[in-house]
C-alpha cells in the first residue's frame, strides 16, 4: 500500500464513518451501476421541481432542507470532517427522478459575479433521500470554497458578494451520456457563518 492509497483509505473510512457520504463509495466503486432508472416513470416537464438549496451539514433528514431563491445568503460554514476547509452544503429538492433511479451523478459549481471561479465539484454516485410523495432530496454536497483572508481576523473576499450557484443531476446512461438531466442556477450572496 503506497501512502497515497493509505491516506484515500483513511479518509474514505473517515467519510462513511462521520457522515455516511458517498465519496469513499465513488472511489472504491468508480463503474458501479447507478440503479434501473425508468425514464417513463419521470413526471412530465411541466411538473419537474428542481430546486438548489441547502441542508445542515452532515444531517440526512429532509426538514434539514431549505431553498435558496434569487440573492438568499449562501452560508459557507467550516467543515469538521474535511481538514476544517470553508464549504457551502448544497442540497436539491427534486421530484425529476424516479424511484427507480438509486443514485445519481452531480456537478455543482460556484462563481462569483465577475466571473472568478470559487468551487467545483463532481461526483459520480450520489443517494438520493425519499420524502415520499415524489419528492426527493440530494443532500451534503459539500462545495469547498476557498479561504483567502489577507489577515488572520479579517474577512475573505468574496465575503457579502454575489455569485451564481449551478447545480446539474443526471443519470449516466453507461454509454458516455445521460437521461434524466436537470440543472438550475440561483443567484446568492456568500456570507461566512459559525456553526
Amino acid at each position: 500500500m503506497t501512502a497515497r492509497t493509505g491516506i484515500r483509505s483513511l479518509l474514505s473510512f473517515a467519510c462513511l464513518g462521520v457522515l455516511g457520504c458517498d465519496h469513499a463509495r465513488d472511489q472504491a466503486e468508480p463503474n458501479a451501476s447507478l440503479g434501473t432508472c425508468v425514464p417513463a416513470d419521470a413526471p412530465p416537464p411541466d411538473d419537474v421541481v428542481f430546486e438548489i438549496g441547502c441542508n445542515i451539514a452532515g444531517a440526512a433528514t429532509d426538514e434539514t432542507y431549505w431553498t435558496l431563491h434569487d440573492d438568499d445568503e449562501a452560508p459557507i460554514i467550516r467543515g469538521t470532517v474535511n481538514s476544517g476547509q470553508l464549504m457551502l452544503v448544497t442540497a436539491v429538492r427534486t421530484n425529476a427522478f424516479p424511484s427507480s433511479c438509486s443514485r445519481v451523478a452531480v456537478t455543482a459549481e460556484l462563481t462569483l459575479d465577475d466571473g472568478t471561479p470559487l468551487g467545483k465539484l463532481s461526483h459520480k454516485k450520489r443517494p438520493m433521500l425519499d420524502a415520499g410523495g415524489g419528492i426527493r432530496y440530494l443532500l451534503n454536497v459539500f462545495l469547498v470554497v476557498p479561504e483567502d483572508r489577507p489577515t488572520f481576523g479579517l474577512p475573505n473576499s468574496w465575503e457579502g458578494r454575489r455569485a451564481t450557484l449551478r447545480v446539474a443531476m443526471f443519470v449516466d446512461d453507461g454509454a458516455g451520456g445521460s437521461v434524466l438531466r436537470q440543472e438550475s442556477v440561483v443567484p446568492v450572496t456568500l456570507h461566512e457563518k459559525a456553526l
